[in-house]
């Protein structure tokens, strides 16, 4: 359906306003209730890494060394998720970090439903049609279960469809931008950005310059976490721990994980929660936090209607050429290994990807399925009239919201800082090192106290054993050939002379094999002094 009516600046203006605030309503929804209360902390394994990553950029760090992490040499990293991170970083000079990206990941996601709203319309020339698409795109399951992990990296349907878009206009500028935006969010969706620009754009060379450019910068950029120099928060999962899809789990919504999976809130439930007031909890070895492990739902309703509407609309160029892109990432999600049972397993087509350099650590091929997800999202607004278009989008977002296997509302927590700790004014050691204490909690701990964290993180060493026992630790040397005693020698130059650690690792008779005096030990931690006061005999 084509507009009539002439666009001036003033219906321009009106519009963009208007869809401000109904992708802010719409974002403020799918993020409640850190969109309400932006000081809350959201229970999520990612959550203190972005939110550090925004601090140390906007404090004078750079791309590829976090100084708040292992100080005070820095932890060896590659950001994800850059577009959020500028957000966070602007955000960071008005708000303290935690709001700042609490307040960002709303920027981020309204940002992205006008953009796509915009683009819908080129492509379909229907406003209504192209807003319900946008809204869809934004708060597809997968979507969700991104967000419910602080898996923002995964979040940008809008580069996606950005790209698309370039190809059938001939817009090879904006091709160079999607291109850039998808690849620097996340490997993941910068495969899916190359793999559109192959399907639509193989028979143009300007469509083949881009792609050859932007591989060498991202190869370039993410070499470093091939070779498994950076950070353990950081790193992909090893091949061990694939997270691919199943074809039976697109249609269940049930948590997949080794241990069966956590717990989750399902139907009116989770309306039920939106009602109930924060809780406040002491930051310590009792914090915890949560998520959902490689699920791969998509949709029931979603399916169905998406596909209805794509089989009607199938003669469509733009459909047919998306269509493609969808199935084949489809066919990738699977991973290595097509699961059907846990008696038939095929060996599966993304094998391949050992032959190429960098694919091979690409394990989490679920996240892939964000393809087939802005696929399904064109098909349901082509799917009958606007009438029905509105009613299978509220279908649809009602299977989102309360039948994905994700956390939504998202949980969180208000922390209690033991006094203990809560006024340490500058870098500490914290003990025992990532990985045996994950390494959230040291990531969280920083961002708390707002202070540099010294960690002596060894090569090689493991995560406990299966009956809890602890690795050795502080006989090895660490990422840059220290030894404990050299990174302690350090340390006592640069005048940090506390070591904290958790009072439950005290009381388990653990010792720190560091020399340290005057050990006071509170309700939930222990400081000891790394250097021995003067006149303290």
């Amino acid at each position: 359906m084509t507009d009539s009516a002439p666009i001036t600046s003033r219906t321009y203006l009106l519009s963009f306003l208007a869809l401000l605030v109904y992708f802010g309503a719409i974002t403020m929804m799918i993020r409640y209730p850190t969109s309400v209360h932006p000081n809350v902390i959201p229970l999520d394994p990612n959550f203190p890494l972005h939110t550090l990553a925004a601090q140390d950029l906007i404090s004078g760090g750079t791309p590829f060394v976090n100084t708040h992490l292992e100080w005070p040499d820095g932890a060896p990293v590659r950001y994800l998720a850059w577009p959020l991170l500028v957000i966070g970083m602007l955000g960071n000079l008005i708000w303290d970090p935690i709001p700042a990206m609490n307040i960002a990941i709303v920027i981020w996601l309204t940002t992205q439903g006008i953009g796509m709203t915009y683009l819908f319309q080129s492509l379909l020339q229907d406003w209504v049609r192209s807003t319900l698409a946008a809204t869809l795109a934004i708060s597809a399951p997968q979507l969700l279960i991104a967000l419910g992990n602080a898996q923002f990296e995964n979040v940008a349907p809008f580069f996606l469809l950005l790209i698309g878009w370039s190809l059938l206009r001939k817009k090879y500028g904006w091709l160079a931008v999607g291109l850039l935006g998808s690849c620097f969010s996340s490997p993941y969706m910068g495969f899916l950005g190359l793999l559109l620009t192959l399907i639509l754009g193989f028979k143009h060379r300007w469509a083949w310059f881009n792609m050859v450019t932007t591989s060498g910068i991202v190869w370039w950029y993410y070499h470093a976490v091939s070779d498994g120099m950076v950070h353990e928060s950081t790193q992909p999962a090893p091949s061990v721990m694939a997270e691919s899809a199943s074809p039976i789990g697109l249609w269940t919504p049930v948590n997949i994980a080794e241990n069966g999976g956590a717990n989750l809130p399902y139907g009116f439930d989770r309306l039920n929660i939106l009602g109930n007031s924060i809780p406040t909890a002491t930051f310590d070895d009792s914090w915890f936090w949560v998520m959902v492990t490689a699920s791969s739902y998509i949709g029931i309703a979603w399916t169905f209607i998406g596909l209805t509407g794509l089989w009607m609309k199938r003669h469509d160029p733009i459909v047919k050429g998306f269509s493609l892109w969808g199935l084949i990432a489809l066919l990738f999600s699977f991973g290595d290994i097509l699961y059907i049972n846990e008696n038939l397993q095929l060996h599966w087509i993304w094998q391949l990807s050992d032959w190429l350099p960098g694919l091979s650590n690409m394990n989490a091929t679920y996240r892939f399925l964000a393809a087939p997800s802005l696929l399904l999202a064109l098909g349901i607004v082509c799917f009958g009239n606007r009438w029905m278009v509105l009613v299978s989008t509220l279908i649809c977002l009602g299977e989102t919201l309360l039948f994905t296997p994700a956390h939504w509302p998202i949980p969180v927590q208000n922390p209690n800082i033991p006094s203990e700790i809560q006024d340490l004014d500058q870098p500490f050691v914290f003990w025992p090192p990532p990985p045996v204490i994950s390494s959230y909690k040291v990531t969280m701990t920083g961002l708390l106290l707002d202070q540099p964290v010294a960690l002596f993180s060894e090569k090689g060493v493991g995560i406990p054993e299966a009956n809890g026992q602890l690795p050795e630790l502080g006989s090895g040397t660490n990422r840059r050939g220290k030894s404990l005693q050299q990174w302690v020698d350090q340390l006592v130059e640069l005048k940090v002379n506390r070591i904290v650690y958790y009072r439950s690792f005290h009381n388990d008779l653990n010792r720190i094999p560091i020399k340290a005096h005057q050990r006071k030990c509170y309700n939930s931690y222990c400081i000891s002094l790394l250097v021995q006061p003067k006149g303290d005999y």
